[in-house]
């Protein structure tokens, strides 16, 4: 199987510890400067998460293609 970004893969529990989550499902959704943007607990809303996540992909690449802003060229996976 072939992902195309990056998940978190937080057998430890140390992500989940950090964020103080008590609820399954949690889904933290973070921008391109690793702010937290938005988060959702338990099941459902998921084509909102879908708007959230394109939202801040479209951000993520404008400020990618502006000159001086030293983000990093996008990965090729």
């Amino acid at each position: 199987m072939h992902v195309g970004y990056l998940v978190a893969i937080d057998t430890g529990y140390a992500i989940w510890h950090a964020f103080d989550n008590y609820y399954w499902p949690a889904l933290y959704f973070a921008d391109a400067q690793g702010r937290i943007r938005h988060h959702h607990f338990g099941e459902g809303e998921y084509r909102q998460s879908e708007m959230i996540i394109q939202q801040l992909l479209a951000e993520a690449e404008i400020r990618r293609r502006q000159p001086g802003i030293g983000f990093a060229p996008r990965p090729r996976y």
